[in-house]
């Protein structure tokens, strides 16, 4: 009973732990002075650091057997993730590769289960970047196809009707009448990022026809969750509308053109709606 009551308060702990993790890197660092970009994120480093040491202990001490052993495993592999985040942004990259390394070799052997999708996911997704960002395509290519492989493992699965779990329900020991994240778009979300940096990869390897074919279906995905910044995505439309053409893919192309302009179409009337509120309001105050 008593180890019960120590576990929950250490769950408590971790979870206090994480919440202010969040705030320093969501919230606190956007308002860090210039003198000190860093500053929230090494302070959030360093209360990740503690999370490692008390997750590693708990693990030891409850063992591969008990009930909570995954969730603990997920527990520790979010803050391995996000202290591998957390130093390549302030500019630590063979850290930070370390970290991610480590994160995702300790959940391999878990990496289809709901609560360790996400985390591996999330960490290969980086780890193709960095290996992109060292001009080193190949590797990066591995990384982003592993991801890749995951999803549609993950999401063909029919033995498998549980969905992703998120990082904030990895920490949460109650309320569970908070809102929940949608974890069934951030699955969506991450597999669109995997694509889009595909289409990149394939690019930089000259194999155009795949580079074309992993872009367009980034696109429609874009498009399809209506999650996009509306000029990017026209200006990536009609480049792609440009490879069809050098291909005489005419019909592919022409589709492509007034994909773009649509949207930027819509955009501008989007944007000339909104200058219209803007100037209805302010005549409304100055009379």
């Amino acid at each position: 009973m008593s180890t019960h009551c120590t576990q929950k308060e250490v769950l408590v702990d971790l979870q206090e732990k994480y919440d202010k993790v969040r705030k320093l890197l969501d919230e606190d660092s956007k308002r860090d002075p210039v003198t000190e970009p860093y500053r929230s994120k090494y302070v959030a480093s360093g209360i990740l650091t503690d999370m490692k040491s008390i997750l590693v202990k708990l693990l030891d001490d409850v063992g591969s057997e008990d009930s909570n052993y995954l969730k603990y495993k997920a527990m520790l592999g979010v803050v391995s993730l996000n202290l591998g985040l957390n130093s390549i942004d302030t500019e630590e990259l063979s850290t930070g590769e370390e970290q991610l390394t480590n994160c995702v070799d300790s959940l391999s052997e878990y990496a289809l289960k709901p609560e360790i999708i996400l985390i591996m996911m999330t960490a290969l997704n980086q780890l193709g970047i960095l290996w992109s960002e060292r001009a080193d395509s190949e590797k990066s290519k591995e990384y982003l196809e592993r991801a890749e492989k995951l999803y549609e493992e993950f999401t063909k699965d029919p033995s498998s009707s549980a969905s992703a779990i998120s990082f904030h329900d990895l920490f949460r020991t109650s309320s569970p009448e908070m809102p929940q994240p949608d974890t069934e778009n951030m699955l969506e979300k991450l597999f669109t990022l995997t694509l889009y940096y595909l289409a990149q990869i394939y690019g930089n390897l000259n194999d155009h026809l795949k580079s074309a074919a992993y872009c367009h279906t980034t696109l429609r995905r874009q498009l399809e969750s209506k999650d996009f910044d509306p000029v990017d995505w026209a200006l990536n439309s009609a480049t792609l509308s440009q490879y069809f053409m050098e291909k005489n893919a005419f019909s592919q192309a022409r589709h492509q053109l007034a994909a773009a302009s649509y949207i930027l179409d819509q955009y501008e009337a989007d944007l000339n709606l909104q200058e219209g509120s803007d100037e209805t309001l302010e005549a409304k105050y100055v009379t």
